[in-house]
C-alpha cells in the first residue's frame, strides 16, 4: 500500500512542469550560449555535411525568434539578413528558412516563401518522400505588397529535381517548410500533399511506428524508433491540416501516438538503433511537435513537457549549451533543446512583440 502511494505521489510530481522562472532561466541561458557563438562558421567535411553551415544559420535564427530575441539585437540582424540571401542548397536548410521567416512575419517574406516552397515541390522524390537536395534556386515569384492587397501564390512541381527515394528525416523538416510556407499564402498543390501524406502512411509499421527508411520500404536492419515516429505523426498533421481534413482520428496518427505513449521516455532516442540513442534532443523536437499539432499534453497518462522540460533543466551545461555525446552536433542540440523548452503553444513564435501576425482579409 505504502509503495503504491509513493508511486503515485511521484507519477503526480512527474507530471507538474518545473517553475516557470526555472524555464525562464534556461531559455535565456542558452539563448545567451547561442548569441555567443558566431553562426554558419563550419569547414572541411562538417560543411558539406550541413550544407555548407547555411541550415545552422537558419536554425539558429528560427530558435532565437522562438525565445524571444530581439530582432534589433546586431547578432539577429546579421543573422537574418544571411537566412534571406543564402543560396537554396539542401531540404533541411529551405524548410528551417520558411520556418524562420514566417516566424518573424510571414506577408512581409511571402516572395522567399515562395521560393521555399518552389523549392520543396521541385525536389519532392518520386515515392513521397525528400532526400536531401542540392543547389537550386527556384525563380522569385512578385507578391503584391501591402498585406490588405496581397494573393495567395500557387506552389505546383515545375521540375522534377528529386530522386527516387529519399528518408524520414529530411521528409518531416520539408513537412514543416512546407507548413510554414503557407503560413504566408502559398497555396500548395494538393498533388503534392498526397503523395506526401500516401507515404507515411504506406511506411508506417505494424507496431504503429517508423524508420528512417531510405530504400522507399522498410528497413529492418533500423526498426522503428523514437525520433521517426515522433516526426512521421507531426507530418502527418501538419499535411493534413494544409488538405484542410481534420487529424484528430486519423487511424495512422492514433497508431502513432500509441507508439509514442508505449516508449515514451526523455532520456534517449528510444528504441533507436545503436548510435543513434543520443539523439535524443532532435527526438525531443519531433515530441514538442507532435504534442502541440495534435494537441495533447500527455502521451498515455505521462506529461510529456513537464517531463521533458524538468530533464533538459537537468542537463543543460553550465554554459548554457546541450550536447549529447557528439561536439558538432552540440549548436544543433542546443537548438532543439530550446525548441522544446519554448514550445509553440506556450510561447507564440513571432519575434515582432510575442503578437501572430494578422492574416490579410480572405479573398473575394
Amino acid at each position: 500500500m505504502a509503495f503504491a502511494l509513493v508511486a503515485l505521489l511521484m507519477a503526480l510530481q512527474d507530471n507538474v512542469p518545473p517553475p516557470e522562472a526555472q524555464i525562464e532561466k534556461a531559455i535565456k541561458a542558452g539563448s545567451e550560449a547561442l548569441l555567443a557563438r558566431t553562426p554558419g562558421v563550419m569547414s572541411g567535411e562538417h560543411a558539406a555535411h550541413y550544407g555548407e553551415g547555411y541550415e545552422y544559420d537558419a536554425l539558429v535564427l528560427y530558435t532565437l525568434i522562438h525565445s524571444g530575441v530581439s530582432l534589433q539585437e546586431e547578432t539577429m540582424k546579421r543573422l537574418v539578413a544571411k537566412v534571406e540571401s543564402a543560396p537554396f542548397v539542401r531540404t533541411y536548410q529551405i524548410a528551417l528558412t520558411a520556418a524562420a521567416l514566417a516566424a518573424i512575419d510571414p506577408w512581409k517574406h511571402q516572395g522567399r516563401l515562395a521560393q521555399c516552397a518552389q523549392y520543396l515541390a521541385d525536389w519532392q522524390c518520386d515515392n513521397g518522400q525528400w532526400s536531401y537536395g542540392d543547389r537550386h534556386e527556384p525563380e522569385a515569384k512578385p507578391t503584391q505588397g501591402g498585406k490588405s492587397t496581397i494573393a495567395k501564390i500557387q506552389i505546383k512541381r515545375l521540375k522534377k529535381l528529386g530522386p527516387l527515394v529519399g528518408d524520414n528525416s529530411n521528409s518531416q523538416y520539408a513537412a514543416l517548410g512546407l507548413k510554414a510556407c503557407s503560413s504566408g499564402g502559398c497555396d500548395i498543390d494538393p498533388a503534392i500533399l498526397n503523395k506526401a501524406m500516401e507515404w507515411w502512411e504506406k511506411s508506417q509499421q505494424k507496431d504503429g511506428g517508423w524508420s528512417y527508411d531510405t530504400k522507399g520500404a522498410y528497413d529492418k536492419g533500423m526498426g522503428t524508433y523514437g525520433s521517426m515516429t515522433a516526426g512521421a505523426v507531426s507530418s502527418l498533421i501538419m499535411l493534413k491540416q494544409l488538405k484542410r481534413s481534420d487529424p484528430k482520428n486519423a487511424p495512422s496518427v492514433l497508431r502513432g501516438l500509441t507508439w509514442l505513449a508505449e516508449n515514451f521516455t526523455v532520456e534517449k532516442n528510444p528504441e533507436s538503433p545503436p548510435g543513434l540513442e543520443d539523439w535524443r534532443y532532435y527526438y525531443l523536437y519531433a515530441m514538442e511537435r507532435t504534442g502541440d499539432l495534435y494537441p495533447t499534453e500527455k502521451f498515455g497518462k505521462r506529461a510529456w513537457y513537464a517531463i521533458g522540460a524538468a530533464h533538459l533543466i537537468k542537463t543543460q551545461r553550465k554554459d548554457g549549451m546541450w550536447m549529447a555525446t557528439n561536439n558538432r552536433l552540440m549548436v544543433a542540440d542546443t537548438c532543439f533543446a530550446l525548441l522544446f523548452l519554448q514550445r509553440v503553444a506556450r510561447r507564440p513564435p513571432v519575434a515582432t512583440g510575442g503578437k501572430t501576425p494578422e492574416a490579410p482579409p480572405a479573398e473575394k
